[in-house]
Order: structure tokens, then sequence, then C-alpha cells
């Protein structure tokens, strides 16, 4: 046990931040249990981005991997991305305009970004389960990217459904979409299995939908493609 204060001090802040992410995770989400939940996990990315600028402060014999900038870094985004999740879901529900839906997918996805770069510049981090947990934060970084372009190529047919044009831009963010998500496929096959088989069933609408959008542009539209950057 060390004797150091400070020690002390940020294994408290540490295990506060643990919980606050441990209750937020295993709490029921009906009512406003997405909304306390997703404040859960900001207080812990709160604490765990506090805490960077604490262990400096730690003796050399008192750092471990859990206090190392790099790790808490990773953790403070981690619990930001499953927050932000969260509010992903609760828009998704609400049935809030595409627009503002595919900005909280990408920003999830932004989350989970930084959480993977993070860990991968610390090697008891990058191998952590076999470098599980890493492609898990990999995946779902590339998986939110692609469901915001999703979002927004369904809201392209929408409106080629109501105005009967534009579909060259439903057709070119279809094919974005299709592109987003083979960068995922390259990642699933390294995580869970339930993951693959969301993974595999939401690929399968996506090439059902942008085959679908080719063909119709092709034999009734005719309508030139806009490149999606």
């Amino acid at each position: 046990m060390s004797m150091n204060p400070t020690f002390d001090a940020i294994s408290s802040l540490y295990n506060y931040g643990v919980a606050c992410s441990r209750i937020a995770c295993y709490m029921d989400l009906a009512g406003d249990g997405v909304k306390e939940a997703s404040k859960l996990f900001q207080q812990a990315a709160w604490t765990f981005e506090h805490l960077r600028s604490l262990v400096s402060n730690l003796h050399p014999s008192e750092m471990s991997v859990d206090f190392t900038g790099e790790s808490l870094g990773m953790l403070s985004n981690l619990m930001l991305a499953q927050a932000q999740y969260l509010f992903y879901r609760k828009a998704l529900e609400a049935g809030m305009k595409p627009a503002v839906l595919a900005k909280i997918a990408m920003q999830v996805s932004q989350y989970f970004s930084k959480a993977h770069e993070l860990s991968q510049t610390n090697v008891g981090l990058k191998g952590y389960d076999g470098a599980k947990f890493a492609n898990v934060m990999l995946y779902h970084s590339l998986y939110f990217a692609a469901m915001g372009y999703f979002v927004l190529a369904q809201d392209e047919l929408k409106k080629v459904a109501e105005h009967t044009k534009g579909q060259g831009t439903a057709v070119a963010m279809l094919k974005k979409t299709a592109i987003e998500f083979e960068k995922a496929k390259q990642v699933v096959t390294l995580v869970p299995s339930n993951y693959q088989e969301n993974y595999n069933a939401k690929y399968a609408d996506v090439i059902k939908l942008r085959d679908k959008a080719i063909h119709e542009n092709k034999t009734i539209y005719f309508e030139r493609e806009l490149p999606i950057e």
C-alpha cells in the first residue's frame, strides 16, 4: 500500500470513474434510464480526463498501465462514445431529423476512433485481451461512421419517393455508405459474433438498397451521380 496521499486520492478518483461507468453499463434504460446512464458516462469521462493532469505527480514506482495519460485518455473518450451512443439511440427513437442523427453518429465514431488511437500508443493497452478490446473500439468507430452515411442515404431515397427526383444523389450516397461499411468489414471478423450478426444484416440492407437504386436510376431516372467525399 502506498503512503503517498496523492496516490490514494488518484486511486479513489479512478475507482469512482470505474463505478460510474459500471453502473451506467447495467442500468435499465427504460424511462429516464438513457438520460441517467448518459450522465454517469459523462461523469466517468470527466473523472478520467481530470486524472490525466494528476498522474504526473506520481512517483515512477506508483505508475501502472491504468495511470498513464494514454490509458486515461482512452477511457475518457470511450465513456464519451458510450454517452453519445445513448444520445444517438434516443434521437433515433424520437425520430430526429436525419442530418442531426447522422451528425450524432459521426460524433460517436470520432470518440471511438480517438479511444482506439490512444489504445495503440501503449503496449499494455494495445495487447490487452489479445487486442480484442481495441478491435471492438475500432469496429465501432467504422460502423458508426457508416451508419451516419446510411441515415443520409435513406433520407435521400425518401426525398426521391416524395419528389420523383434526386436519384443520382441517392445512388451516390448509397455507394459511399457501402464503401464505409466495407471498411468495417475488415475488422468485424476480429470482434465477437454478436457484432458480426448485426453488421452482416445491416450491410446486406445497404447493398440491396444500393443495387436497387442503381437499377432504377439506369431504367427510370437517368440522373448523373454526384460524387460524395
